[in-house]
């Protein structure tokens, strides 16, 4: 069986689905145990991936900016 290079892999379909996934501020609080307080000051001083809105009242954060923001804070 050949490998079609135009069809996606299942590794790279998962990994844009991960980079796709979006947050609300409750589950932002829950991965990063920051209140929702904390959450918005420090995206307001630039120092935590901003949100962008997703609805008329609701915004999101993408997981991958989350994620990212986690591993340098390990790091």
């Amino acid at each position: 069986m050949t490998h079609n290079p135009k069809v996606p892999s299942l590794g790279q379909v998962v990994e844009a689905a991960k980079s796709a996934q979006v947050l609300k501020v409750r589950q932002v609080c829950s991965l990063t145990q920051l209140s929702k307080a904390s959450i918005y000051r420090l995206a307001a001083n630039d120092l935590f991936p901003k949100p962008f809105k997703i609805g008329i009242r609701a915004s999101g954060w993408r997981l991958s900016e989350v994620q990212a923001w986690l591993d340098a804070k390990a790091a």
